[in-house]
């Protein structure tokens, strides 16, 4: 069985993902031949506009919100 197999509910997946994490041949050492600066620069590159969106959003919203507080 294959995780992305289309038949398969979603405690199954839970299931085969959990047994792939448990497996004892599944080392630090396994994962050696990854570039952990190439993933990183991959996440940054994803999560920090998302990032830079949420907390320019945010902060409009306080600023809108003192606006409105130095009208009444």
């Amino acid at each position: 069985m294959h995780i992305e197999d289309k038949n398969m509910t979603k405690d199954e997946k839970i299931t085969a993902i959990d047994a792939i994490a448990e497996d004892p041949s599944v080392t630090l050492e396994s994962f050696a031949h990854l570039d952990i600066n190439k993933i990183l620069r991959k996440i940054d590159m994803r999560l920090v506009p998302m990032l830079t969106v949420l907390v320019r959003d945010q902060f409009s919203g306080i600023l809108c919100a003192e606006d409105e507080d130095a009208d009444v």
